[in-house]
C-alpha cells in the first residue's frame, strides 16, 4: 500500500520518492504537500473537503486505455493512501458502447471529472441490507442513484463528446464504483463499461474506509481530473 501512495505521490508532485514500502520523513512530507494540493483543488472546483475522510478519484487524462492509470485516494486519519484504479471505461466497454442508449444518446458512459456524486454504500455481506440488485460477486460497491455528470463517446471513435454534459444517469445508465471478486488483471477487459474500478486486492483497502466512515450507507465521490 506504502508503495503504491509513494508511486501516487511522483506523479502527482512531480517528485522522485525511493518506492521502497518505507513510510519516513521524506514521504510524510510528501502526503502533507499532496493533501493541500488537493485542499486547494477542492475550492477552486467549489467542493466540500471533510476533515475526517475523503474518497477521491484522480482521472490522469482524457485517453481510454486498458490499463489501470487513474487513481483512487483515500483522506482519513490525517494522511493519505492511493491505489491505481481506472475512472473510464475499458476497450471492450468503448466498443459495445454503441449499443448502451440512455435519454436518447449512445455510447459508453464519461464520468465528468471535477464534481461530487452521493453514492449509495451497497454491502450484500449485511444481513441487514435491503438493497435488492446484491452484484459484484459479494463485494460491496457504491451504486448511483442520484443523479451526476457525464459525458459520451457516441460512435465508439475513442473520442468523447466533451462538448456536450449530460445530468441523470440515476439508477439506469451505469458509473458504478466496484470490482469483481478475484479480479487481478493487469488489463481491464470487460471488467468496466463507464464504472470506475480497481483490482481486488486494492479494493480491500478501498472498502475497509468505505465501511468506517460513510455516513447512513452514502459515500461521497469526488471525481478530480489533472
Amino acid at each position: 500500500m506504502i508503495k503504491q501512495t509513494q508511486t501516487f505521490l511522483n506523479y502527482f508532485l512531480d517528485l522522485q520518492l525511493v518506492t521502497d514500502g518505507i513510510q519516513g520523513e521524506k514521504t510524510n512530507s510528501a502526503i502533507r504537500d499532496a493533501i493541500t494540493k488537493l485542499q486547494r483543488k477542492f475550492a477552486k472546483e467549489k467542493l466540500i473537503w471533510n476533515s475526517e475522510f475523503n474518497f477521491i478519484g484522480i482521472r490522469t487524462d482524457h485517453e481510454f486505455t486498458d490499463l489501470f492509470t487513474d487513481w483512487f485516494v483515500v483522506f482519513a486519519y490525517g494522511t493519505l493512501i492511493a491505489v491505481p484504479a481506472s475512472t473510464k471505461s475499458g476497450l471492450i466497454g468503448v466498443a459495445e458502447g454503441q449499443d448502451n442508449w440512455h435519454g436518447g444518446i449512445n455510447g459508453v458512459l464519461v464520468i465528468a471529472p471535477n464534481q461530487t456524486i452521493d453514492y449509495l454504500l451497497v454491502n450484500p455481506n449485511d444481513p441487514k441490507e435491503t438493497f435488492q440488485n446484491k452484484r459484484w460477486s459479494g463485494r460491496s460497491f457504491l451504486y448511483q442513484d442520484k443523479d451526476f455528470f457525464y459525458y459520451r463517446d457516441n460512435n465508439g471513435d475513442r473520442i468523447v463528446d466533451y462538448g456536450t454534459k449530460h445530468f441523470g444517469g440515476a439508477w439506469v445508465i451505469g458509473g458504478n464504483v466496484h470490482t469483481w471478486k478475484g479480479y487481478e488483471y493487469d488489463l481491464l477487459y470487460n471488467l468496466t463499461k463507464g464504472c470506475q474500478v480497481c483490482k481486488e486486492s486494492d479494493f480491500d483497502i478501498i472498502e475497509w474506509y468505505w465501511l468506517k466512515f460513510h455516513v447512513n450507507k452514502r459515500i461521497q465521490y469526488h471525481l478530480l481530473q489533472w
